[in-house]
This record gives structure tokens, C-alpha cells and sequence, in this order.
């Protein structure tokens, strides 16, 4: 490989603890459905276009929603821990030579703070995207500007 990319929400951090209550929130403020405990589990399995679907979430106001779930998951920072071992398997990878970076939707500035809360530090690039233009596109520009093929990448 020449280069290991990974998500950050639910990938590195467990993140899934507050998303309930984030979305309960923001169902409110925002008017969509609000997300019952039993539906938790499900919606693990679910894509973002899904979910947006099952919440009934007002298309016109995501870039909004989206905005005020970063801050509010800023405000949770501080709570937030990796995902169990993880932190220790990504030193082990660091320890390949590879380029190692996270590719998220979450901001920049919530990923720093995570990573130097809890002393991550073996990423060598953090790219925060749009939602609208999606994950795969940032990929696929990340790997054509870094001249990588895509069989040396590992998402």
C-alpha cells in the first residue's frame, strides 16, 4: 500500500453514543423526525442518503443541519474516545512506512482536537468534505492529485 485512508466518525472515534441525542436536537430545531432508541441500531447499516430519506430531513437546510451537528459534536470533543485498540493498531500501520490520513465529513478542526486529545498522531493528512459532493469523489481526487493508483490505497 501507499497510502491508508480512514473515516473518523465511527471508525476511530465512537462517535454513535451522541448521535441520538445530536439528531434528537437538531429534529427539533430543524423540523424532521426524531430518531426512536429502537431505530439506533438499524440506521448503522444505513447510508447518509438513507437515513436523510428515513428522517424525512428537509433537503434545502442540510448544509444547516450539518453545520450545527459539527458544532454540536464539537461541544462532545472532549467525551468522545477512539474506538476500542484501535489507537494501537494504527500505530502498528504507522510503523509500515505508508501515508496514513482521514478523509471525513466531520470538520478539520473536530478531527484535531480528537486526535491531539488522545494523542494520535500518525496521520500525515486530515481532509474535511462537503457531504454534497460525497466521500468517493474526495478519494478519487485525493489519489489522482497524489499520483496514487487506486490498488496502493486501502479505505
Amino acid at each position: 500500500m501507499k497510502v491508508f485512508i480512514f473515516d473518523l466518525d465511527g471508525t476511530i472515534a465512537d462517535t454513535f453514543k451522541f448521535a441520538h441525542s445530536i439528531v434528537n436536537r437538531l429534529a427539533k430545531e430543524f423540523n424532521f423526525k426524531e430518531l426512536q432508541s429502537e431505530e439506533m441500531e438499524e440506521m448503522k447499516g444505513k447510508t447518509v442518503q438513507e437515513i436523510i430519506r428515513h428522517l424525512h430531513v428537509p433537503v434545502v437546510k442540510l448544509p444547516l443541519i450539518i453545520a450545527r451537528a459539527h458544532q454540536e459534536l464539537y461541544k462532545k470533543i472532549d467525551q468522545l474516545e477512539p474506538i476500542k485498540g484501535l489507537r494501537e493498531i494504527l500505530i502498528e500501520i504507522s510503523k509500515l512506512g505508508d501515508r496514513m490520513g482521514i478523509i471525513t465529513s466531520n470538520s478539520k478542526k473536530n478531527v484535531t482536537r480528537f486526535l491531539e486529545q488522545h494523542e494520535i498522531k500518525v496521520f500525515d493528512f486530515i481532509i474535511s468534505y462537503n457531504r454534497i459532493l460525497g466521500k468517493s469523489y474526495q478519494i478519487k481526487t485525493l489519489l489522482k492529485h497524489e499520483k496514487i493508483d487506486k490498488k496502493d490505497a486501502l479505505y
